[in-house]
C-alpha cells in the first residue's frame, strides 16, 4: 500500500467520527494493528445503546476477517469478546473491506495497567490463569493467536471474565466453557 492512499480520506485506518459501516456509526478509534483499525461504535439508529467494538480490515477483501468471524462464533468464553455481526464496507474509493462486531470490553491494556497501577502477584496469577484459559478456547477450535502481547489483551476484559466464571460457580452451574 502506497503512503498516499494510507493517508487518502476515508481509508479503514483513518475514518471520521460518525462514519456509518453496515449499521454501526463510529464514534472513536480506539486501535490499530497490522491487518485492521478497532473503533468504537453504536448502531446508527441507536445512539444511546451500549457501544461495541468495530473491527475494520485494512486490507481490502482480506479473508482473515471470515475466519476470524467464524472461530469467534465458535469460541464461548467469559474472556473472549462476542461477534454480534460482520460484512463488508464499500469505502468511497470503491474497495470491500471487511469487518466484524464484536462485544465492547471496558479495561486498559495490561501494559497500561502495569504502568497505572503495577498488579500484585497473584492479580497477575489470576490474569495470566484467565488468559490461558481463554487460549485453551480458542486452541482447542484448531486456531492459534499469532499476536499474543500485552496491548491486545484488557485488563477490564479479564476482570469482566473472571467474576463471570466465579458467579456462575456460586450459582452451581459449574465452570464457564474451556476452562478446565
Amino acid at each position: 500500500m502506497d503512503r498516499p492512499a494510507l493517508l487518502a480520506p476515508f481509508h479503514p485506518v483513518l475514518l471520521p467520527l460518525d462514519t456509518v459501516i453496515g449499521g454501526w456509526r463510529v464514534e472513536a478509534w480506539t486501535g490499530c494493528g497490522v491487518f485492521g483499525a478497532v473503533y468504537r461504535a453504536v448502531p446508527a439508529r441507536d445512539p444511546y445503546a451500549s457501544p461495541v467494538a468495530l473491527k475494520l480490515a485494512v486490507r481490502p477483501a482480506d479473508p482473515r476477517f471470515a475466519r476470524e468471524a467464524e472461530l469467534l462464533s465458535r469460541c464461548h468464553h467469559p474472556s473472549i469478546p462476542r461477534l454480534l455481526d460482520q460484512g463488508s464496507w464499500l469505502s468511497p474509493a470503491a474497495t470491500h473491506h471487511p469487518f466484524l462486531v464484536m462485544q465492547w470490553i471496558d479495561g486498559v491494556s495490561l501494559y497500561e495497567q502495569d504502568r497505572l497501577h503495577a498488579a500484585s502477584s497473584a492479580q497477575l496469577r489470576r490474569w495470566l490463569l484467565q488468559l490461558s484459559q481463554a487460549l485453551a478456547v480458542v486452541h482447542g477450535q484448531g486456531a492459534v493467536h499469532r499476536d499474543l502481547n500485552g496491548r491486545q489483551h484488557l485488563s477490564g476484559g479479564l476482570t469482566r471474565g473472571l467474576r463471570r466464571a466465579r458467579r456462575r460457580e456460586r450459582r452451581g452451574q459449574g465452570r464457564s466453557p474451556g476452562a478446565d
